[in-house]
């Protein structure tokens, strides 16, 4: 390790793996309550190696700053203004992470927000060391994907006692592949693809191949199926 990296622990209890992040991370937090913001930055400064450089009800009440490595949005529900403070965050600081804290975002609102410049969609129902994990995300390597789905659907595939085999079978399920080829790419017997199949219908009460695709996206265990089989 370097002068110029340090490590930083992504648990609030210093328990999980730790990353190398470049330097402090300059971190922005923008949230319209006063008071989550002045948590923001104290939780940061106490859970990983942060220096809060501005923050503000909205991007554009912030005085133009030099260096920003990250940027926290944090609000109840994405909507038009969203979208335009990410535009000004982006214009202002292209390379900063730009994290969105927010309640449950459909697929196709993230998608936009995505568009529109965030690096990454958090769902508030994760902790917070997963959103500092994300704002150390200064790579931009879709972080939404692993953390915000990954998160989710495991919590959700453990709630109906979904195996990781079981759940591997059903996102290629949702990719239209018959049950022969995915016995061949998962390297499987078509007998066993095909238990599981019976297995994953019972755990969610399904009938057919397509109410099962409709119902794992429903329930959360397909949260990157767009436009799920109906």
């Amino acid at each position: 390790m370097t002068d110029d990296y340090m490590r930083v622990d992504l648990e609030p209890d210093g328990t999980c793996a730790t990353a190398a992040i470049p330097g402090t991370v300059c971190l922005v937090v923008v949230d319209p309550a006063r008071m989550h913001r002045d948590a923001f930055r104290r939780l940061a400064g106490e859970t990983v190696h942060f220096d809060c450089v501005g923050s503000g009800e909205s991007f554009a009440t912030i005085p133009k700053l030099g260096r920003v490595d990250a940027i926290l949005f944090h609000v109840a529900a994405p909507g038009p203004d969203l979208v335009g403070e990410l535009a000004l965050a982006r214009e202002r600081h292209p390379r900063a992470t730009i994290v969105v804290l927010a309640g449950d975002v459909d697929a196709h609102v993230e998608h936009e927000l995505v568009q529109r410049g965030a690096s990454a969609v958090v769902s508030t129902s994760l902790g917070l060391h997963e959103v500092f994990a994300a704002l150390c995300d200064l790579n931009g390597d879709e972080f939404h994907q692993s953390v915000t789905a990954d998160a989710r659907v495991a919590d959700v595939a453990a709630e109906y006692g979904i195996t990781d085999r079981q759940l591997n079978v059903l996102g290629r399920l949702s990719e239209g592949r018959t049950p022969q080829q995915i016995a061949h790419d998962a390297g499987i017997s078509l007998a066993t693809v095909r238990d599981h199949l019976k297995q994953l219908r019972a755990k969610l009460d399904c009938s057919t191949a397509v109410e099962l695709v409709v119902t794992a996206h429903r329930v959360g265990l397909l949260p990157n199926l767009a436009r799920p089989l109906r």
